[in-house]
């Protein structure tokens, strides 16, 4: 009597395994993976001063709105344009 819940916990067999797509060549390894790298470094440098001049254009942004509310009379707090 063959027990198919023992028969799915056995080990699988190297053959079940699938083929490896495509061999690792030394230029992938010592040309395509370093400049991989590189770019990726790159544009983490990039992504820095973008972040920095959103995060200063955002409290550019609320202080001017800021001075708009306070110039407009409105004192109570409310605001309606927030949804």
């Amino acid at each position: 009597m063959d027990d198919s819940v023992t028969s799915t916990l056995e080990p699988r067999s190297e053959s079940s395994r699938p083929p490896a797509r495509r061999r690792l060549t030394a230029t992938d390894r010592f040309v395509r993976a370093p400049l991989g790298l590189l770019w990726l470094a790159l544009m983490a440098l990039l992504a820095v001063p973008v972040i920095i001049f959103m995060t200063a254009l955002y409290y550019v942004v609320q202080a001017g709105r800021l001075l708009v509310q306070g110039r407009s009379g409105r004192t109570n707090g409310s605001n309606s344009d927030v949804a």
